[in-house]
């Protein structure tokens, strides 16, 4: 099977995704980092309307914008 570009690859159960980080998104992700997390992990999510932390609780909070096509 030939991977094209996109989709997931072979022998992974998810696809990899890239996603800049300005400094400001970065804070942002170390401020609810360290306000919510603690020791337990956060999860990134990337949707339509921007880059969000999801909390260990499963609260969802703005990171920043979703990069834009050009970047």
């Amino acid at each position: 099977m030939t991977q094209t570009s996109g989709g997931t690859p072979p022998g992974e159960c998810f696809p990899t995704v890239r996603v800049p980080f300005t400094m400001k998104m970065l804070r942002n992700l170390i401020v609810v980092f360290e306000a919510t997390a603690e020791d337990d992990p956060l999860t990134v999510e990337l949707s339509r309307d921007g880059v969000w932390a999801i909390t260990p609780d499963g609260q969802r909070i703005f990171v920043g914008p979703r990069p834009s096509a050009d970047a």
